[in-house]
């Protein structure tokens, strides 16, 4: 491990690393993704040319667009407790639904473009994305607790010394008390 900076060194493949989640799923799928757009479009140009390499950037714009905006926005809200997150998410994801369904029904595609190369790039988006957080969380430190706490020893000589009453039984309770002089 590097020193004072939390990060494993060139060679520490397959350690874990410190930090925010979504900022490493984000900036390590968004890697994957431009690798995998740069090697479908160069193939596309290579074998059908310009207007298949330009599908090849339409599709990988659609998919970046929706990864994006959902990691940022969960990053966003990693900051505030679980339930604002889960909202974050679903408001989000009900947003892009609608307004993929929007654009898908009232737009048309333009003329230059090719399903089958803008297929080829959305799938080949998809699985760079996903493969891209799943290694991102697969190599991230996740705070994980243990249901039971530790006991304070103080907590046991209290319980010790406590009646059934929960008052301490070295003092007494009643104004009956002997003194053992």
């Amino acid at each position: 491990m590097m020193p004072g900076t939390g990060r494993r060194g060139r060679g520490g493949h397959g350690g874990t690393v410190a930090g925010n989640v979504w900022q490493r799923m984000l900036r390590v799928s968004a890697l994957g993704g431009a690798a995998a757009a740069l090697g479908i479009a160069v193939l596309a140009w290579a074998v059908s040319g310009a207007a298949a390499a330009g599908s090849v950037l339409l599709g990988t714009v659609i998919v970046t667009v929706v990864f994006a905006l959902s990691l940022l926005s969960l990053w966003w809200a990693s900051r505030y407790p679980a339930p604002v997150a889960a909202m974050a998410m679903l408001v989000l994801y009900v947003a892009l639904v609608f307004a993929g369904a929007l654009i898908l029904f009232a737009t048309s595609a333009p003329g230059w473009v090719e399903p089958g190369w803008i297929g080829v790039a959305t799938i080949g988006q998809l699985v760079a994305w996903l493969t891209g957080s799943g290694v991102a969380l697969r190599r991230s430190r996740l705070p994980v607790f243990d249901v039971e706490t530790p006991r304070d020893p103080r907590a046991d000589e209290l319980q010790a010394n406590t009646g059934p009453t929960g008052t301490d039984s070295r003092k007494p309770t009643t104004g009956r008390h002997h003194d053992a002089r």
